[in-house]
Formats: structure tokens, C-alpha cells, sequence
């Protein structure tokens, strides 16, 4: 994938369902945005930093990518790793995660996070976690980043597509742009916007 112009890289953490059980396991949904204006640098530092953790047995070496939480659940079930291994594993997050944080301050222009708390939200308006998740997800974006950076080529949106099935991931990139469209008009926004949006 060529990443060459400007990049804005988002991600989730928590559940953004509005289920009493969701609420009664976490109150809040979260979206992390990075904007770079040349991500590669950034990329291939992380790549090399998970290369050097797992050759030191410091993270696990069947994962494909950093993360900041380890999937305990899918180490132990799908990929076989035991309590004793993730125990040892956990104990050296808290310095990957630094190392991590590390690398992505030196190479972004911005960050920036919008935090959901799902108790305040409107049930009537909000009826899905989806409706709610790609509410945040556009809103945040099209109001309060894109509008304040001083981008010179249209931005490149990258998120990851697991809250989504590969038919809701289409129509939410149609939904993304005709929300930046909607809002261009209304509040006369004249910063430019993203040429592709892009899952993974």
C-alpha cells in the first residue's frame, strides 16, 4: 500500500453496543485518531520494534501486529500459548506499550480522541452500536480534525474494519464522504478532505 500523502489512522477500543450487558461492562467507546503527514517512517519503525520485541521473547511471535492490549483469549484458544507464557508476555507490556507511544509521537503531526460515555447517549437517536459507532467516527473526524489541520493533499483515512462486515465497510466509506459532504455545505468547511478511505 502506498502511503505517500497525508494520513490519518484510526482505531477503536471498547464495545460501542448499548445493551444493559455492555453497559454494565464498560460506560465508555473510544475512538484514537494519529494524523501524519508521511506515515511510512512511522510504519516502518513499528515493524521493526515487533521484530525486536519477539526475537527477545518479549511479545508473542505469532502475532502479525503491535497492539497495546493482548488478545489473551484468542493466544490461549487459537494460537495455543499458555497462562505461564502470557503471564511473562504481560509483564513487558507496560515498556512495549511506551516504546509504542515512543515511536508514534516522533512521527505524528496530531492526535486526538473522542470518547463516547454510553449511559448519556440518546436511545431514540443512537438505536445501534453501528449507528452510534459511525456517528462518532464521522462526526469527529468532519467537525473537529479535518477542519484544523493544515493539509496541502487530500487525506488518506485508515481504520480498521472489524466492527463492520465487508458490505456495512462499503456503505460506511459512502456514509463518511457524504457526511464531509453534507457538512462542507452547512458549515462552510474549506479544508480538504480525504481522497480515499481506506479498511484493513
Amino acid at each position: 500500500m502506498n502511503l505517500v500523502s497525508e494520513v490519518i489512522f484510526v482505531d477503536e477500543s471498547g464495545n460501542a453496543s448499548l445493551s444493559k450487558e455492555a453497559l454494565l461492562h464498560s460506560n465508555f467507546f473510544s475512538l484514537g485518531f494519529v494524523y501524519c503527514k508521511s506515515p511510512i517512517r512511522m510504519r516502518v519503525e513499528l515493524k521493526r520494534l515487533l521484530k525486536r520485541l519477539q526475537k527477545r521473547n518479549h511479545y508473542p511471535k505469532k502475532l502479525k501486529e503491535l497492539k497495546f492490549y493482548l488478545p489473551n483469549t484468542e493466544l490461549m484458544g487459537k494460537y495455543g500459548y499458555s497462562e505461564l507464557e502470557l503471564t511473562k508476555y504481560l509483564d513487558k507490556m507496560d515498556a512495549n506499550r511506551r516504546k509504542m507511544i515512543s515511536i508514534i509521537n516522533k512521527n505524528a503531526i496530531g492526535i486526538h480522541a473522542a470518547v463516547c460515555i454510553k449511559s448519556t447517549v440518546h436511545r431514540d437517536k443512537f438505536t445501534s452500536a453501528e449507528i452510534l459507532g459511525n456517528w462518532l467516527f464521522a462526526n469527529t473526524l468532519c467537525k473537529w480534525i479535518v477542519p484544523n489541520i493544515a493539509c496541502k493533499h487530500p487525506v488518506t483515512i485508515i481504520f480498521d474494519k472489524g466492527r463492520l462486515t465487508a458490505a456495512k465497510c462499503d456503505n460506511f466509506k459512502l456514509y463518511l464522504k457524504d457526511k464531509e459532504r453534507y457538512l462542507k455545505v452547512i458549515l462552510f468547511y474549506t479544508a480538504l478532505f480525504c481522497s480515499r478511505v481506506l479498511s484493513l
